[in-house]
């Protein structure tokens, strides 16, 4: 795994990276492993509806030239999905179709690196505890999404109107915290709250 060489914060993996370029210097010299297990319960659609229910229990492990094993960012350790619809078949001649769809997600939060509040506020600027990085994690993630679609069949072709709501309970899931030079507190930083997404196509 590409690391940075002398690295004093041993959190430069690549393992740890989630986009992006970087113009640094990395060498071959880390390693990582992820290992666990997953469980799938699946109906495909048939009869109008389908569901799928996962359950995902893991490790995410990594090392710098060090040679001593740390949890990786995305080390979470477990994740679920359940993800179901069904449709119904409306109009004078049951040409049509209603289709409702949910989607859940829960899963353990991102690992972090604690903020040193104290040093913070003396230094005016965030500074982070590196000794005991990735020790730690957000909050637990959990978000539902619904929607709903109908679509109108025509002959020779057909549309489709759909509203997806992403986080339609607009749960406000917690990524990491800072420390701001405004407040002089600790603050969450916050992911994506409720989106909807509206959408309307042509289908010839």
């Amino acid at each position: 795994m590409p690391i940075k060489p002398n690295d004093t914060t041993f959190i430069l993996s690549a393992v740890n990276f989630s986009s992006g370029f970087t113009n640094e210097n990395f060498v071959n010299d880390g390693t990582a492993r992820n290992y666990g297990l997953e469980l799938t319960l699946e109906k495909f659609f048939s009869k109008d509806y389908y569901f799928l229910a996962t359950a995902s229990l893991f490790e995410s492990k990594y090392t710098m030239n060090d040679g001593i094993e740390r949890n990786s960012l995305y080390n979470s350790r477990y994740i679920y999905n359940l993800v179901g619809g069904k449709e119904y078949k409306v109009g004078k001649k049951k040409l049509n179709v209603l289709g409702l769809n949910m989607r859940f997600m829960w899963r353990g939060g991102y690992r972090t690196v604690p903020v040193d509040l104290s040093a913070s506020r003396i230094q005016d600027k965030d500074v982070r505890v590196y000794t005991e990085a990735f020790e730690s994690k957000a909050p637990d993630y959990y978000r539902l999404d619904i929607g709903i679609n109908y679509r109108k069949n025509k002959p020779k072709w057909s549309w489709v109107v759909s509203l997806d709501i992403q986080n339609v309970t607009s749960r406000l899931n917690v990524f990491d915290q800072y420390y701001s030079t405004d407040t002089g507190n600790m603050e969450d930083i916050i992911m994506v709250g409720l989106l909807p997404i509206l959408n309307y196509k042509v289908e010839f």
